[in-house]
């Protein structure tokens, strides 16, 4: 009885079946759409654990085959390169994760190329200042501090340029490109790491090129 009253007033059909919940305008469903953002923070989650576990198993790996010395000369190069890191972040990444999703997400190409074009630049100068600095340590007899800045100097515009990659791929919202950056930066890492410990080319400057 209180069904057929109920189909009356228009709140049930009149066969007494409840309707189901109404599609949305979208054509995606909340359970579909929560399984895909799960996806992407999965994703992310291993991207960074990959890209950070890369450079926390190599500092491992170095202090253990190099010489105190020369993992000194090595520690004082990626201090350098952490710093001029902090600027490249200041200057390129966060800038492209703001603009690159969303002013100028219309001409994403152009914007992305303009920034290609400004990160050599600016990474060339760099890379001739830690060069200077080399030279320096070379003519005051810091032999093993200048070959390692030598080799930051040499590997600092593809070192920054796979963060300014990654910072890529998540202003597109494509966390799997650069988890699989850092899986391929992983293994490149720490397998040159191995194969020059192995025949005995490690070094404070090989280490980073």
């Amino acid at each position: 009885m209180g069904e057929q009253s109920a189909a009356i007033d228009g709140v049930l059909p009149a066969d007494g079946n409840r309707p189901a919940s109404a599609p949305r305008p979208d054509g995606v469903q909340p359970t579909s759409r929560y399984v895909k953002w799960m996806r992407k923070g999965g994703l992310s989650i291993l991207d960074q654990g990959l890209f950070a576990g890369s450079n926390f198993t190599i500092n491992i790996l170095l202090a253990r085959w190099l010489v105190p010395s020369e993992f000194g000369a090595f520690t004082l190069a990626y201090s350098v390169f952490l710093f001029i890191g902090a600027f490249y972040l200041a200057a390129f990444m966060e800038p492209f994760l703001i603009y690159g999703s969303s002013k100028y997400s219309g001409c994403f190409r152009r914007y992305f190329s303009l920034v290609v074009t400004w990160h050599w630049r600016a990474v060339a100068g760099a890379s001739l200042l830690v060069c200077a600095a080399a030279a320096v340590l070379t003519a005051t007899g810091h032999a093993a501090q200048s070959m390692a800045l030598l080799g930051l100097a040499a590997s600092l515009p593809f070192l920054l340029q796979m963060w300014l990659m990654r910072t890529v791929f998540y202003s597109q919202l494509r966390p799997v490109n650069a988890a699989i950056g850092s899986a391929v930066f992983f293994v490149v890492q720490i397998g040159g790491a191995c194969s020059l410990y192995a025949v005995g080319w490690l070094s404070p400057a090989s280490a980073f090129v």
